[in-house]
C-alpha cells in the first residue's frame, strides 16, 4: 500500500483524532440506538421523532436524548405513550446530541384567548404551590392551604397576553370545579428556547353567572351569551359554615313556580353529624357546627324539594375553620 493510500485511509473518518472520535460516536448512536429498549417513537410538536427515554427518581419526569442533529427546546410538546409532556429542561446541541428532561402534564386548561377571543386548550403541568409566594403579597411566604398552584403553559400569541386577575377553571370534579385567578406570570424560569410560562394561581370563588362549567372555561359568559333558562330552585355557589362559628342561615333561590314550604334533607358522615345542629323554616335552613378542627374540609350535603315535589336541587356546604 502506498503511503498516500494509507494517509487517505487514516483521514477517511476525519482529519483529527477528535473528528474521528465524534464521527465514530455518531455512527454508533445511529446504528445502536434503535436496538435499545429506551429507543421510543414520539411526536414532538406534532412531528414523528425518536428519543432515548429514561426514568428518573421522579416518576413524572423522564430523561431524554435526541438522535444526532435533531433539536430539543424547552417548551417542546412531546406525545409519549399516549400522554402529553412539556420539555422543561434542554441542553444546547453539542454537535453529537441534545439532552434534557420532559415532565408529564397533569391536566388540561381551556380559556378564552386574550389575543383574539378564540377558545384555546392546552395540556398543562400543575404543581401545588401552597408553600410558595402567590405573587399577591410580595416578600412574604404563605403557608396556608388555600389552593395555590403553579401552572406551566407554552409561550405563544394566546398565552403571552395573560395577566394578573385572569381566571381559570381547573378541577377533576366537573360538577363542582374550583376556580383560580392569575396572580403572577414568571417569564424567566423557563423562558429560553420556545419557552414556557410559569403562572402562579390563587383559588377564588366560582361564579356560575359568568363561568361555563360544562366547558370548564372561566368568564365564558362575559364573551358568549348565556342561555336564558335558569332552574326554578337553586343555591348560591361556594356555600360554607365555620366549625365553632355562628349559625349559618342558607336560603335557596326560588321563582314563582316553587311551592312552599320547602323540605330539606341533610346528608353527611357520622363523624360530622355528631357535631352538627340544624333547624328549618318554610324557606331556609340553619346550620351550626361545633368547634372541632378535625371537621375542617368535610362537606354537608343539603337537598331541598318544594311542596309540589316538582322542583328539587342540592348543594355541598364546606366546613371551614374560624380563620
Amino acid at each position: 500500500m502506498k503511503f498516500s493510500d494509507y494517509a487517505a485511509l487514516l483521514t477517511q473518518q476525519g482529519n483529527t483524532t477528535r473528528e474521528r472520535s465524534v464521527n465514530k460516536l455518531l455512527h454508533d448512536i445511529r446504528e445502536l440506538a434503535p436496538t435499545s429498549p429506551a429507543y421510543r417513537d414520539v411526536e414532538i410538536n406534532g412531528q414523528p421523532r425518536h428519543l432515548i427515554v429514561s426514568s428518573t427518581l421522579d416518576t413524572t419526569i423522564k430523561g431524554i436524548i435526541t438522535m444526532p442533529g435533531e433539536p430539543l427546546c424547552v417548551g417542546n410538546h412531546v406525545k409519549y405513550c399516549d400522554h402529553d409532556y412539556w420539555v422543561t429542561d434542554a441542553s444546547v446541541d453539542d454537535g453529537i446530541y441534545a439532552y434534557g428532561k420532559m415532565t408529564v402534564c397533569t391536566d388540561v386548561v381551556r380559556f378564552i384567548s386574550p389575543h383574539d377571543g378564540s377558545i384555546v386548550e392546552y395540556p398543562t403541568i400543575l404543581t401545588n404551590a401552597t408553600k410558595f409566594n402567590t405573587g399577591e403579597t410580595p416578600n412574604k411566604r404563605l403557608t396556608l392551604p388555600s389552593g395555590q398552584f403553579t401552572m406551566l403553559l407554552p409561550i405563544d400569541d394566546h398565552t403571552i397576553k395573560l395577566d394578573n386577575g385572569f381566571r381559570f377553571l381547573l378541577d377533576k370534579r366537573k360538577d363542582f370545579p374550583s376556580a383560580y385567578k392569575l396572580t403572577y406570570v414568571d417569564t424567566s424560569t423557563y423562558g429560553y428556547d420556545d419557552g414556557l410560562l410559569n403562572i402562579v394561581l390563587l383559588q377564588c370563588a366560582l361564579n356560575r353567572e359568568t363561568d361555563n362549567i360544562d366547558l370548564m372555561i372561566a368568564n365564558y359568559y362575559d364573551t358568549y351569551k348565556k342561555p336564558e333558562d335558569k332552574p326554578s330552585l337553586y343555591f348560591d355557589d361556594d356555600l360554607f359554615v365555620r366549625a365553632g362559628g355562628s349559625t349559618k342561615t342558607i336560603t335557596p333561590h326560588c321563582d314563582d313556580t316553587v311551592s312552599l314550604p320547602l323540605s330539606f334533607d341533610i346528608s353527611t358522615t357520622d363523624d360530622v353529624s355528631k357535631y352538627l345542629t340544624c333547624s328549618v323554616t318554610d324557606a331556609s335552613i340553619q346550620l351550626t357546627v361545633a368547634d372541632n378542627m378535625a371537621l375542617i374540609g368535610n362537606f354537608i350535603k343539603v337537598s331541598v324539594t318544594d311542596a309540589s315535589g316538582q322542583n328539587t336541587t342540592e348543594t355541598l356546604i364546606k366546613i371551614k375553620g374560624l380563620i
